[in-house]
């Protein structure tokens, strides 16, 4: 077991450090949405290393991550304002999966108003592709990694 974890340590550490290398850039108080378009090495995995690596952009500078899941289900011990349905979760479905089955529904133009950054890794499908490079402007590039704020 030991050996299995030192082994995806080292295979997978420089794709964390090229998510994170980007941290300081995002501004305290913000709204940060990721999108994970994986694939090629990083598919093989039991667990995409990106999928919550989101989460250090948000740790310590108060921003909040409309990644993560938690706040949005019953059982974790904290809610996010109650009430509030984003439209980038689907009833019992993860973000990956709707990601996966469900892109032809989400609209990023939409977020524009309340998103201070995409995270986006990867190459985005369509039609995220296409409301990216309409809404958003790129502000960051460090090979799979990009960042975005909106156009305003």
């Amino acid at each position: 077991m030991l050996g299995g974890v030192i082994y995806s340590f080292a295979r997978l550490e420089p794709f964390i450090k090229e998510y994170t290398v980007s941290m300081k850039l995002i501004k305290p108080n913000t709204v940060v949405l990721p999108l994970n378009f994986s694939e090629g090495e990083m598919a093989n995995n039991r667990v995409d290393p990106i999928l919550h690596a989101n989460h250090y952009y948000t740790l310590t500078n108060g921003a909040i991550n409309l990644g993560n899941y938690e706040p949005f289900y019953e059982y974790f011990p904290l809610k996010f304002k109650p009430g509030l349905n984003l439209p980038i979760y689907l009833p019992g479905m993860n973000w990956n999966e709707v990601l996966e089955k469900h892109q032809h529904i989400l609209r990023l133009c939409s977020y524009v108003s309340m998103v201070d950054y995409l995270l986006v890794w990867n190459t985005p499908d369509d039609p995220f592709k296409t409301d990216i490079d309409h809404c958003y402007t790129q502000v960051h590039f460090n090979g799979h990694m990009k960042i975005y704020v909106p156009n305003h």
